[in-house]
């Protein structure tokens, strides 16, 4: 799950000699052959691996509202950045007040 954080990191310590602190973001369209309502929930185990290697999933689902919260004006950039950068494991729009 985190190989593209992991490359990154190297690529940034070859580069300035320091590890950077890098945050995975995982953005997942599964079941797409399935209505939004009838797809099944992530995995736990995929979450329990997204919490242990710093990484938050958000599903295509999700990120959608998120934008659709945004573009309403119901939340601003902030909260969004904060969690990103913040929470691990699976996203939830619940989480940004």
């Amino acid at each position: 799950m985190a190989n593209h954080v992991d490359d990154y990191i190297e690529e940034i310590k070859e580069k300035e000699e320091s590890v950077p602190n890098v945050k995975g973001l995982l953005i997942i369209n599964t079941q797409r052959d399935r209505k939004p309502d009838e797809r099944d929930p992530v995995g736990q185990d995929q979450i329990k691996l997204a919490e242990r290697e710093n990484v938050l999933i958000i599903t295509t689902v999700e990120l959608l509202d998120l934008y659709e919260r945004f573009k309403l004006g119901e939340i601003n950039c902030d909260p969004v950045i904060k969690a990103f950068s913040e929470l691990r494991g699976l996203f939830s729009n619940q989480d940004i007040s």
